[in-house]
């Protein structure tokens, strides 16, 4: 079998059809580059960067833990943070961890830092105290940070301590 060659039509007499394709591509090509170039010329909208006074839309949710769920004393609990801020501002996230009381006393917190980005979720370990009496019911709270101290903070989920 010999070497196939690549052919724009074939004749009903099994002889190539030939074409002026060169020629036609090439005062084409003449003519796009001038449209090319007068177009560059034109005003057009150029992209910009961040603008710091934009308003900063931050969005925090905990995906974990399930609301309500009993833990032990003395247990890990993984608290799972989304956050996203749609201008790629997001400069960080964390959690507080709250007495389900009147002075919503902090029991611990936690909170990272990292380059501004659009959106991210964060998985941290919460270690419920060893010390804490069954039946204390802990609120948990996810915070998403902007980038000039911004701080939105989510609905609480809340845990309760077993013995």
């Amino acid at each position: 079998m010999g070497a196939r060659r690549s052919v724009i039509g074939i004749r009903p007499d099994d002889r190539p059809v030939r074409t002026r394709a060169p020629a036609l591509l090439a005062a084409l090509g003449a003519a796009g580059a001038v449209a090319a170039i007068l177009g560059a010329c034109g005003d057009r909208e150029r992209p910009t960067g961040l603008d710091p006074l934009a308003d900063v839309e931050l969005s925090v949710a905990l995906l974990s833990p399930d609301n309500g769920s009993p833990r032990d004393v003395g247990s890990l609990v993984l608290v799972t943070v989304s956050a996203s801020e749609a201008g790629g501002r997001l400069a960080g996230v964390g959690f507080e961890a709250r007495f389900n009381n009147l002075e919503r006393e902090l029991i611990d917190s936690m909170q990272i830092a990292f380059a501004p980005t659009t959106d991210t979720v964060v998985g941290f370990d919460f270690l419920i105290p060893g010390e804490f009496p069954a039946q204390v019911q802990i609120n948990l709270l996810g915070v998403a940070f902007g980038p000039a101290g911004e701080r939105a903070v989510s609905s609480s989920r809340s845990i309760t301590t077993l013995d």
